[in-house]
C-alpha cells in the first residue's frame, strides 16, 4: 500500500489534522484499537492514497492483529483468544460496508484477510507474511489493542 512514509510532524496535535483523522480514530476504537503516532501517519498516507477513514482504520487493525498473532508464537490457546475480537471486527466491517463507509471490494479483501490470519491452517503463515509485507507500514507499531488477549496485554 505504501512505498515510503515520511512523517515530518513531531506531535500528535500536528498529525491530527482534519476531520478524517478523527473519524479514523473513532472507527479504529470500534475495532478495539488505539492508534500510535506512527499509525496516525500510516492512516494519513492511506487516506491521501484514496482510502476512506474506515478503510484506513481496518488496515491499521489488520496490521496490528497480524503482529499480535505472530507474537503469540502460534500457540493454539493464544490463537483462540483472537477469535472473539475478529468476530467484533468482522461485524463492524460489514456494517461499514452496508453504510457505504467501505468499498465492497475493500470489505471483502479485509474480511478475508482477518479470517485467514486468525484461523490456524496451512496458509496462515503465508497470509500473515502478506499482511505484514509492507515494510514501511509495519516498521513500527501502528496501533495498540484495548483488549487483553490470552498472554498478550495491550
Amino acid at each position: 500500500m505504501l512505498s515510503h512514509l515520511v512523517i515530518p510532524w513531531n506531535t500528535r496535535a500536528d498529525l491530527m489534522h482534519g476531520h478524517c483523522m478523527e473519524k479514523m480514530e473513532h472507527y479504529l476504537l470500534q475495532l478495539g484499537y488505539k492508534p500510535t503516532i506512527y499509525g496516525i501517519g500510516v492512516a494519513a498516507a492511506s487516506e491521501f492514497s484514496g482510502y476512506s477513514p474506515a478503510e484506513a482504520a481496518s488496515y491499521l487493525a489488520l496490521i496490528t492483529m497480524a503482529q499480535d498473532i505472530k507474537a503469540s508464537c502460534n500457540s493454539p490457546i493464544k490463537m483462540v483468544a483472537f477469535l472473539p475480537h475478529v468476530e467484533v471486527i468482522l461485524h463492524c466491517l460489514k456494517n461499514w460496508k452496508n453504510k457505504g463507509l467501505m468499498h465492497p471490494t475493500q470489505w471483502q479483501n479485509d474480511s478475508n484477510a482477518f479470517i485467514k490470519i486468525v484461523i490456524a491452517s496451512e496458509s496462515q503463515e503465508k497470509w500473515l507474511d502478506m499482511v505484514l509485507s509492507d515494510t514501511v507500514a509495519t516498521k513500527e507499531t501502528v496501533a495498540k489493542s484495548i483488549y487483553e488477549h490470552e498472554g498478550i496485554k495491550p
